[in-house]
């Protein structure tokens, strides 16, 4: 079993300015071409013409429940979207940015995940593919939110800055073994 939720955001939350929150044990770029933009990875450009996707692997940091949170808010800080998902069934999350000129797909996804969207022969090597014999399950739990106004927004991105003290994270600048095969 493989599964991600590609929760794909635009236009007029996704604006140049706009930023990504999360609390994280540790990011990875997924690919050279990632890395060439992870001094600026949870921040987002304006439409960019000849823009080509960059992809950040993150392990997550969950609260005392098992539950992360990630957060995209527009460059104001006034409107925002989250995704609470729980990290024992999905313990994956990856950020996708896709800023090219909107008829091109202005975009970012936000996708928890069993697992990171690399080959499964990769992500069976890692430990991250989910088996189930017959009659067994697996259970997920995700949790989409819209948050409107100053308060709102940063109700939530206190919520997910407190997960990460007592947390350094490890973001790496470029990509790294066990996060992909690049």
């Amino acid at each position: 079993l493989q599964l991600l939720y590609h929760i794909n955001v635009g236009p007029p939350l996704l604006e140049e300015g706009s930023q990504f929150v999360s609390a994280v044990r540790e990011m990875s770029p997924r690919d050279p071409r990632a890395a060439e933009g992870v001094e600026s990875w949870n921040r987002y450009d304006g439409p960019t013409p000849g823009y080509a996707e960059q992809v950040y692997y993150l392990d997550p940091i969950p609260d005392a429940d098992g539950n992360s949170t990630v957060l995209l808010k527009n460059a104001a800080g006034a409107r925002g979207v989250s995704v609470k998902f729980d990290t024992q069934g999905l313990p994956c999350f990856s950020l996708w940015k896709n800023t090219q000129p909107a008829a091109d797909g202005y975009v970012t996804g936000l996708e928890p995940g069993t697992n990171f969207p690399n080959a499964k022969p990769y992500e069976r090597e890692q430990g991250r593919v989910v088996s189930l014999e017959p009659g067994q399950s697996h259970t997920m739990r995700i949790e989409l939110a819209v948050h409107e106004g100053h308060a709102a927004v940063a109700d939530r991105e206190r919520q997910i800055v407190s997960l990460q003290a007592g947390h350094a994270g490890i973001f790496h600048d470029s990509p790294q073994p066990g996060f992909s095969p690049a």
